[in-house]
């Protein structure tokens, strides 16, 4: 199965097939080398449905850390929940640093950017 794809929003176009994971962020080098950190997945295979508080549904996206990548280059998403809402980190998965950071706010449910 082909990766999912990151792609910036702060590109023109975006492929028909991306979407939002709203409240997950880029993070590190890979915000840096994007020049932004929200952006679109593609190539994903999750319900995007969401349930009334704008969250969501975890049946539909479980939280985990999953492949993917930008411009080819490998990237980890870190995605999980906490309260109501969903969190998650895109890092490049050769940035040890951004790493450690995306697993410590996975590992404690927190809100990071």
């Amino acid at each position: 199965m082909a990766l999912m794809q990151i792609y910036p929003t702060n590109v023109e176009e975006l492929p028909e097939d991306s979407r939002r994971l709203s409240w997950t962020y880029l993070h590190g080098q890979l915000e840096t080398d994007a020049g932004f950190d929200i952006y679109n997945i593609g190539n994903s295979v999750w319900d995007f449905t969401k349930n009334d508080d704008g969250a969501f549904l975890e049946e539909n996206i479980p939280q985990g850390i999953y492949e993917c990548e930008y411009k080819g280059k490998l990237c980890l998403l870190y995605f999980w929940y906490s309260s109501r809402r969903q969190h998650g980190l895109v890092v490049y998965k050769d940035d040890l640093r951004s790493n450690e950071y995306a697993l410590k706010c996975y590992n404690n449910k927190e809100s990071c950017i």
